[in-house]
């Protein structure tokens, strides 16, 4: 027989506060000439009632706008110009470029004639394309424009699904898509080298239904005395699976912001809400009918090339 023996068990723990020390630094910084690469270097010693000791520390970093650290930084001798004075960004013109990023949504996957049966799979996926578009700035500063763009997606999602015929949630649903397509208006707003706009206009996408069975090629079959299945279509056939492609189009609205890099670059990050349309079709088995509809956010960054004279740096 087996019994439990308690026993007892005490810790003590000790904790006091740093209290007050003082810090004493010393460092260095400096810029790479006529480029925006900045780097610094820093000793720190503290002491005090419950402190002692050195620490140091390095960075380096790209500073877009050198000219501006360049007319601050000392100089060894007395500077012969008075500085510099940055001219604001003039957007219009054209521009291309490309962008990375990632989308996530939800798509309604229904079986026609069955309305409550299908699922809503979550669909997740990156993308990677290339846009071209053109500005025309205002005096105002207002800034208006046309955008379109193309990318290639691994965007997919899926859930166990069932039909009328299938109340057992045998079949798997799942949405995917290998690139999409928007093309939109832009309004927007300069300040100095900051573009900051709104967007809207239209969206098309590839799109894939497949819809197979959770048990494969052992569909129907008698294991251990029981029947896997059988996984059927809307009107009770036994299947593995079908499939069916197309497109979708769609609405958009978005927003976001771009900064001028100099010398025609910019680096830009954008959010967009795309709506897709329903795609009704006939599966490959013939005889199953389906309806999908579903929206999807996009959340991306990129850098774009302006065919236009860059920043301008007057002297004087």
């Amino acid at each position: 027989m087996f019994g439990v023996v308690p026993i007892a068990i005490s810790q003590n723990t000790t904790t006091s506060r740093v209290g007050t020390y003082g810090q004493y630094s010393l460092g260095v910084a400096g810029q790479l000439v006529n480029t925006g690469w900045l780097g610094f270097v820093r000793g720190d010693y503290r002491n005090g009632e419950n402190i002692d000791g050195w620490t140091a520390n390095a960075g380096l970093r790209y500073q877009f706008t050198p000219e501006q650290i360049a007319s601050i930084m000392p100089l060894k001798a007395p500077a012969k110009a008075a500085g510099t004075v940055i001219a604001p960004t003039n957007w219009t013109g054209v521009y291309i470029g490309g962008s990375l990023g990632v989308e996530y949504g939800k798509t309604d996957i229904r079986f026609v004639g069955d309305p409550i049966d299908g699922n809503n799979p979550r669909v997740f996926g990156g993308l990677g394309g290339l846009q071209v578009g053109y500005n025309y700035q205002m005096p105002s500063n207002w800034v208006l424009g046309i955008e379109g763009d193309i990318a290639a997606t691994n965007l997919r999602g899926s859930r166990t699904c069932t039909t009328v015929q299938n109340l057992a949630l045998l079949l798997n649903c799942q949405n995917s898509s290998d690139w999409i397509a928007t093309l939109s208006g832009r309004v927007g707003y300069s300040w100095n080298r900051t573009l900051i706009y709104a967007k809207a206009g239209g969206a098309w996408a590839q799109d894939r239904t497949n819809v197979n069975c959770v048990f494969g090629p052992l569909n129907g079959a008698v294991v251990g005395g029981f029947q896997l299945g059988p996984c059927v279509n809307q009107f009770g056939g036994a299947t593995n699976g079908f499939s069916s492609s197309g497109y979708r189009s769609g609405w958009l609205i978005g927003y976001g912001t771009e900064f001028d890099l100099g010398k025609n670059w910019s680096a830009k990050a954008e959010y967009d809400y795309i709506a897709l349309g329903s795609r009704t079709s006939l599966m490959s088995d013939g005889v199953t009918t389906m309806r999908d509809s579903g929206s999807l956010s996009q959340v991306k960054i990129g850098v774009n090339y302006r065919f236009t004279p860059g920043v301008v740096i007057a002297k004087y």
